[in-house]
């Protein structure tokens, strides 16, 4: 899965992190989204499950960037 999303996985025991950077916020939530789809598709099949409950988003921006709430992030089709 790893080799085909433009996010960037870290790993730890049961705990994974999916990191992405864009200079556009929309073209950031899109890839990751995507992202999202892409390992909730791998996770099926192979009998693993997202506790949607546990997923938390973090946004780093530079302080002088007015922050855009208007994307979404999600998890299969929960937000």
């Amino acid at each position: 899965v790893d080799d085909t999303l433009s996010s960037k996985l870290v790993a730890f025991a049961d705990d994974t992190t999916v990191m992405g950077s864009d200079l556009n916020n929309e073209v950031l939530f899109r890839k990751i989204n995507h992202d999202l789809k892409t390992i909730h598709n791998w996770l099926l099949p192979n009998d693993l499950l997202v506790n949607e409950n546990k997923c938390n988003f973090i946004e780093f921006t530079n302080h002088n960037k007015k922050r855009d709430t208007s994307h979404l992030i999600k998890i299969n089709k929960s937000i």
